[in-house]
């Protein structure tokens, strides 16, 4: 109890470091790599996220897009190779070459 994140604010991480730090981590229900990681995220980003997971009626790509679309908005970072390890934190497998993938995500 005395470990909790509410009592300790600077244990939590944005969500984007989260998903490439736990990339290797295995789950049943791929979904479950976002939804798992929700209480260890910053409130202000939680509260954006919160109006969609957790929600296991929502499609595995559903939840991919849309964790891809907040990590590009709310943390403002630029493409790099740290993506393809977010892709993968996601469960999203990519087919391409990482650098085809690096420019195809340049192009957005």
């Amino acid at each position: 109890m005395g470990r909790h994140v509410d009592r300790h604010p600077e244990f939590l991480q944005p969500l984007h470091e989260l998903l490439v730090n736990h990339r290797k981590s295995q789950c049943r229900d791929p979904r479950d790599r976002v939804f798992a990681q929700l209480g260890l995220i910053p409130l202000e980003e939680r509260k954006l996220l919160e109006r969609f997971f957790p929600d296991y009626q929502m499609s595995e790509d559903a939840v991919a897009v849309i964790t891809l679309g907040h990590v590009a908005c709310f943390s403002h970072k630029k493409v790099t190779l740290e993506w393809g390890q977010l892709f993968s934190g996601i469960g999203v497998q990519l087919k391409i070459k990482e650098e085809e993938a690096l420019e195809t995500l340049r192009a957005f």
